[in-house]
């Protein structure tokens, strides 16, 4: 077929005019304004975009490694989504006001080519002599990416102009989140297309080479095609625990220099399957940057000796990283002895359509986790150095908040966990990034502020502030989990929390604070801590105590003028451990009268019980636990947690929690009766005499910093009581215990649906925030009122 090219330009608006990110030369990118874009050929969209990001390919351009194939003032980018706003005469498949990705593969569906899926392959869109002259053949057109590949301008900016529109824009739904859409538009298409590539099968072995936002897909979607074992190699270390969190295999290059016999001193066959996703600058030696600069080599090809002598016999080889030239070092014997079969190209996106579309939409597949950082498309220069030197927050991908008509620029949430040893974090404090506080005053505005960041775990407050003397303090406990393949962190119930703290305020004369801005400050201070947010496999958490108390000075016993909300998060193991506690029950402390405050979570109701509990761990007893301080013949609650007992009749299984108001209203308690119920279990919540304890059969402390915790048996001295429980024969927990566990740890973490709705996701905090709250703090000294 004749080769018919759209035009590579676009025919300006007369009127009108866009902000654009172009290439002004090496290193070297400016927003500029420019004539917004007009149908220029019949096949044509004119989409506005509201959403893009910068690739890997974009930093080659930015750094100069094509410099003869660009001219200053090119529009780059090749990753974005927008609205459709107007549509030449021949789109069939669009109509203005459609959500669409982009594509960054220009195809016209009509060459030999296109008709059998090959789309950047692509006879008809790329007029490029160069290329022609280079590789022989000339390939597809691309968006943004030089006149090597037809000189498109790119969709970093407010419009594009999108050639063949019916085939480069896929309609996408409106209620999906633009993060998800956005990975769409390159890398997952890109890293589906390296797993065909390499004929990956089920029970496959693989190898990546790479662990950028495209090595990390293909490593997450090798695991979701059922690859065996996943093996993912770099050097930045960041970037392999981001691997390892999503349960790959990693290898340090660092540490491993001899990838290759590393992998097969493991894997004696070797790999069936190897992919090789970081490209031609991935290089070991040290006389390769000097090669390159004077002509003596262009493309590395480390990784493509390493890969062959790691690849089985007769296995398969896959390059989707960039590679442009030629190489001088070429593993040609291995290729040609081991009979390895070795495939390369861009990807063929529109074939993966609407595949991959309806994998994000039923939740199977959900690429959002690769953006790690927010700015606005006016920064986006600052992002191209920032990604060029390896500095971007996360190490991933950026992107621009979205506003009317500039574009939004995204890069990951949540970041991936920093080193620690996450698997013995103990209980105990361990500093973060900061914290968050709000105040309140009757003299000022009578409500509570805005939230503020404090870098400092430090509170200045006067040394007469009622919380520090008259016991005016509340707070709380709570925790925020990472979900499996670090695509989102999520906290527990926070609307039970804050509802529990405005009742516990009222009891201490406390302006209660409102239930949106305390689940915000409790967000915000997740979310500046999330690399602190324990991997998912761990078993650990984020433990956030939020912390109210009078704290303007007051020497009189009446309400103070000024109160503060400090939220603390950190990570922490679970306090009681995993096993089975023995319970001991005090007989000589009463923790709160009747009609007093047992029901508030203030500092008094467990201050005083600390010595007691001190002595009965001497003696060997992992928990204390109340009896109601009245008659001292009714169950109240533990010392750290809720009671739960479980009483077998048969078949019938019933969970029984103590209804006492000399007990706090236990988040986690409740949410386990919940929980109960949908197992099938019968629920009481009633009083519970003491006399009902050898009835149970099994016991379980219910409580956030606890989890649930079984209890091997129940002590009361006086009497000579002992009430044994089954936990298990490793100490575990009985039957019951162990799936009420399973199930609230399998919602918190996300590995079980959440259909109660009971976890709150958590974003990354607005951009600046940290800055504003550091300088607001700094001008007003102590920060209290």
């Amino acid at each position: 077929m004749a080769a018919v090219m759209p035009s590579m330009g676009y025919a300006p608006h007369p009127n009108e005019m866009m902000k654009a990110a172009q290439w002004m030369g090496t290193r070297t990118v400016e927003v500029g304004v420019v004539p917004k874009p007009k149908i220029t050929e019949p096949e044509d969209a004119i989409v506005q975009i509201t959403h893009c990001t910068i690739s890997g390919s974009d930093i080659h351009l930015y750094e100069g490694e094509l410099k003869d194939a660009m001219q200053k003032g090119d529009i780059l980018g090749q990753e974005a989504i927008g609205l459709v706003e107007e549509v030449g005469s021949n789109v069939k498949s669009l109509k203005p006001g459609d959500r669409v990705i982009i594509l960054p593969v220009i195809s016209c569906g009509n060459c030999d080519y296109c008709q059998r899926q090959e789309y950047s392959l692509c006879d008809n869109t790329n007029p490029s002599k160069e290329m022609e002259a280079a590789y022989g053949h000339r390939l597809s057109g691309k968006l943004g990416y030089s006149r090597f590949c037809g000189g498109y301008p790119g969709d970093q900016a407010e419009y594009c102009r999108v050639p063949h529109a019916d085939l480069s824009c896929v309609k996408a739904p409106e209620d999906i989140d633009a993060r998800k859409l956005l990975g769409l538009t390159n890398v997952v298409t890109t890293a589906w297309h390296a797993l065909e590539l390499a004929g990956m099968q089920e029970g496959d072995v693989l190898g990546v080479w790479g662990c950028g936002p495209i090595g990390l897909t293909v490593q997450r979607l090798a695991k979701l095609r059922g690859a065996k074992k996943i093996y993912a190699i770099d050097k930045d270390t960041q970037r392999l625990r981001i691997a390892e969190g999503f349960g790959m295999t990693p290898v340090d290059v660092d540490a491993h220099p001899d990838v290759a016999e590393y992998i097969l001193s493991i894997e004696d066959h070797g790999l069936d399957r190897s992919i090789e996703a970081s490209g031609y600058h991935s290089s070991q030696e040290a006389e390769y940057p000097a090669m390159q600069a004077i002509g003596l080599e262009r493309d590395s090809s480390d990784t493509l000796l390493a890969i062959m002598k790691a690849t089985r016999k007769g296995g398969n080889v896959a390059l989707v990283g960039d590679f442009f030239f030629t190489t001088q070092n070429f593993p040609i014997g291995p290729l040609m002895q081991k009979a390895l079969t070795v495939r390369g190209g861009q990807t063929w996106p529109q074939k993966y359509y609407p595949f991959l579309m309806d994998m994000v939409v039923q939740g199977k597949l959900d690429p959002s986790w690769m953006f790690t950082y927010v700015d606005d498309f006016e920064n986006i220069p600052d992002m191209y150095q920032k990604l060029s030197h390896h500095e971007v927050p996360g190490r991933l991908k950026p992107s621009p908040p979205q506003k009317l008509a500039t574009p939004q620029f995204f890069i990951m949430f949540p970041p991936p966990p920093i080193a620690l040893d996450w698997n013995n974090l103990g209980f105990k404090v361990r500093d973060g990034n900061g914290h968050v506080e709000i105040h309140y005053s009757h003299s000022g505005e009578n409500k509570w502020s805005a939230p503020q960041f404090v870098a400092s775990p430090f509170i200045p407050v006067h040394g007469m502030a009622p919380g520090l003397n008259y016991g005016q303090q509340v707070y709380e406990g709570l925790k925020a989990f990472r979900h499996p393949a670090n695509d989102k962190i999520t906290i527990f119930r926070p609307d039970r929390n804050a509802k529990r703290m405005q009742y516990s305020a009222e009891v201490v004369s406390i302006p209660p604070v409102p239930e949106d801005l305390f689940i915000e400050c409790v967000r915000l201070a997740v979310g500046v801590n999330a690399e602190y947010v324990p991997p998912h496999d761990s078993g650990a958490a984020m433990y956030i105590r939020p912390m109210l108390f009078g704290s303007s000075a007051q020497l009189g016993l009446s309400p103070p003028d000024g109160y503060t909300l400090a939220v603390f998060a950190m990570p922490t193991g679970v306090y009681h451990g995993a096993s089975a506690v023995d319970a001991l029950i005090l007989e000589d402390f009463d923790r709160c009268a009747p009609h007093g405050t047992g029901a508030a979570k203030v500092g008094g109701n467990y201050a005083p019980v600390l010595r007691h509990s001190d002595r009965a761990r001497r003696e060997g007893f992992g928990i204390t636990l109340h009896l109601d301080s009245a008659t001292r013949t009714e169950v109240d609650e533990f010392s750290t947690s809720a009671f739960i007992g479980v009483k077998r009749d048969g078949d019938q299984i019933t969970v029984v929690q103590p209804d006492s108001r000399n007990a706090i209203d236990s988040v986690t308690a409740a949410s386990v009766l919940e929980i109960a119920r949908t197992l099938g279990y019968r629920v009481e919540k009633r009083r519970v005499a003491y006399e009902e304890l050898r009835e149970f059969d099994e016991v379980i402390a219910a409580g956030t910093a606890a989890a649930l915790v079984p209890v091997g048996s129940i002590t009361m001295q006086s009497r000579g009581d002992k009430f044994e429980y089954r936990c298990g024969a490793q100490k575990e927990g009985g039957e019951v215990c162990i799936k009420l566990v399973q199930t609230l740890r399998g919602i918190q973490s996300g590995t079980v649906e959440d259909t109660l709705g009971w976890n709150y996701e958590v974003q990354a905090p607005p951009k600046g925030w940290t800055q504003q709250g550091e300088e607001e703090i700094e001008l007003s000294g102590a920060n209290v009122p």
